[in-house]
């Protein structure tokens, strides 16, 4: 089953919204700090459903397979960001694996390239707030994705 360009035109408009709620965090009132930061974890989580149905449709081989799982690791992704910035770091955590097993098996394809350095990246900040030595160490202990 091929999909529309309809679906990908939608997911692009939830993602640009993400990303300037993102960027309007910077400006949210001091007795609600993370508001824009909660409104772009609701918009991800209505886009990792509408992603994985998606990926339920699809063959598993492909272009289309490929570039859903793409758009569901960068889901991850800012879903691990969103929860790191908003202090729930444990959640963080397990979106940014989630994120993981979603593009390690294809993180040196195109891709995917960005958003496995870009997790790596999260990892480490995650890190260094837990556990700083071992943000130090985790390039070295990791598999390079290049």
């Amino acid at each position: 089953m091929t999909i529309t360009k309809e679906s990908f035109v939608d997911l692009q408009e939830k993602y640009e919204k993400v990303m300037k709620l993102m960027e309007d965090s910077k400006s949210d009132p001091e007795n609600e700090p993370f508001l824009s930061k909660y409104s772009a974890r609701q918009i991800l989580i209505g886009m990792k459903a509408n992603i994985e149905n998606l990926i339920r449709t699809q063959s598993s081989e492909g272009q289309e397979n490929l570039k859903l799982l793409a758009m569901l690791g960068a889901v991850y992704l800012y879903l691990g960001m969103v929860a790191i910035d908003t202090e729930e770091i444990s959640t963080g955590k397990k979106h940014l694996e989630k994120c993981k097993e979603v593009v390690e098996k294809y993180q040196t394809k195109p891709e995917m390239i960005l958003i496995s350095l870009n997790m790596y990246n999260q990892f480490g900040i995650l890190w260094s707030l837990r556990e700083p030595d071992k943000s130090k160490f985790s390039s070295i202990n990791r598999k390079s994705c290049i």
